[in-house]
């Protein structure tokens, strides 16, 4: 779960009720009510279109940020939508409209904790040992008890990116690529030495970052 790309693996409803359980185990510790069931919108909190106002320095560092995006620690539940312009705008801006909007305790405490720090992966990586601990309070795992996830989707070893199909010799840097989806058929970018991928000018980390960028949706970039 520390690692897991939760929003991507996991339907809506059920990421949901993940995060009103760990809102619920919160609220215990006031003595709040449980929050109300009303199919609230899950925020990210590092947004998935971080590459304007959330700049690195490399490469090797939008990697790990974009890995970050997913997980369940950069999430967190609203009362409303943000603007899509507060959504992905500066954390300071971002931060200053869920301290002005927010009744839910998750969020509340990443308000908190970044009085005097910005939201990145560093706390992200925090907040995680914090969220895994409240879900094993939640449901524990009965003593002796040792799981194993087994994703009938995957099996390891199958995961190839574009880096390995270059290593290999089947594409190669410079390559053209172009779009089949039907509302953006003959679209084209061009391969990156390290698998990254240039389109419209700017540098996507995979296929599917890439293919979101013109859609404006979650994309399954290989069949983009």
């Amino acid at each position: 779960m520390a690692t897991e790309a939760a929003y991507s693996r996991y339907p809506p409803g059920r990421l949901r009720m993940v995060l009103e359980a760990v809102e619920d185990h919160f609220r215990v510790e006031t003595g709040q009510p449980q929050i109300e069931r009303k199919g609230y919108p899950i925020e990210h909190l590092l947004p998935r279109s971080c590459k304007e106002n959330w700049p690195v320095e490399s490469p090797e560092e939008a990697d790990v940020r974009q890995a970050h995006v997913h997980r369940l620690s950069n999430l967190t539940l609203l009362t409303t939508s943000l603007k899509s312009k507060v959504a992905n705008g500066p954390w300071r801006a971002k931060r200053s409209a869920l301290q002005d909007h927010n009744t839910i305790t998750l969020t509340g405490r990443v308000v908190k904790r970044t009085e005097g720090q910005e939201w990145d992966e560093e706390l992200i990586d925090e907040r995680t040992v914090a969220l895994i601990e409240a879900v094993l309070q939640v449901w524990p795992v009965p003593a002796g008890h040792h799981g194993k996830v087994v994703d009938p989707q995957t099996k390891v070893g199958d995961w190839v990116e574009l880096k390995h199909l270059i290593g290999a010799g089947l594409v190669s840097a410079g390559d053209k690529l172009v779009g089949t989806h039907r509302d953006f058929r003959g679209k084209e970018a061009r391969l990156n030495p390290d698998g990254s991928i240039q389109l419209d000018g700017k540098r996507y980390a995979s296929p599917s970052a890439a293919g979101r960028a013109p859609r404006k949706l979650s994309t399954n970039g290989w069949y983009f």
